[in-house]
C-alpha cells in the first residue's frame, strides 16, 4: 500500500478546527499521522495568544503535528519566491515561508486562503 501524502496544514485551517468546526477537524482526524505545521504556522498561532494558560494548551495541541523548522534550502526557496511574487501577486512573507516547507518537503498544503497560493505552480494545494 502506498504511504500516504504528508500535509503541510495552515494557520487558517488550525484557527477554524480551534473555534470549532467540526468539518475541518474530520479532515485532519482522517489524515492523523499525515499531518505537519511550519514553524511559521506555530509562531503565527502563538502571536494570537494573550495569556500562559492558552500558550500552555496550544504546546499540547501541537503534539500532535510534526512541526518543520527552517532550513538552508526552504530559506533559498522563499527567497525565490518572494522576489517572484512579491509585486504581481502580493505574496506575504509568512505565505511564502510555509510554500516552501511545502515545496522543499514534497507536500501537500491544506488551506482554505487559495488565492494566496494558487499561483504558485509547483505547489501543490489540498483537496478535500
Amino acid at each position: 500500500m502506498a504511504k500516504a501524502k504528508q500535509i503541510l496544514v495552515d494557520t487558517d485551517i488550525l484557527i477554524k478546527v480551534f473555534r470549532g468546526d467540526a468539518e475541518k477537524k474530520k479532515i485532519l482526524d482522517d489524515n492523523k499521522g499525515s499531518l505537519s505545521i511550519s514553524i511559521i504556522t506555530y509562531l503565527e498561532l502563538l502571536s494570537g495568544l494573550k495569556s500562559r494558560r492558552r500558550i500552555i494548551d496550544l504546546n499540547k495541541q501541537m503534539k500532535a503535528y510534526n512541526i518543520i523548522h527552517l532550513s538552508e534550502k526552504i530559506s533559498i526557496k522563499s527567497l525565490a519566491l518572494y522576489q517572484k511574487y512579491l509585486i504581481l501577486n502580493n505574496i506575504s512573507l509568512p505565505d511564502a515561508l510555509i510554500a516552501s516547507t511545502a515545496i522543499i518537503n514534497g507536500m501537500v498544503l491544506m488551506t482554505d486562503n487559495q488565492k494566496d497560493f494558487k499561483f504558485i505552480k509547483e505547489l501543490s494545494l489540498f483537496k478535500s
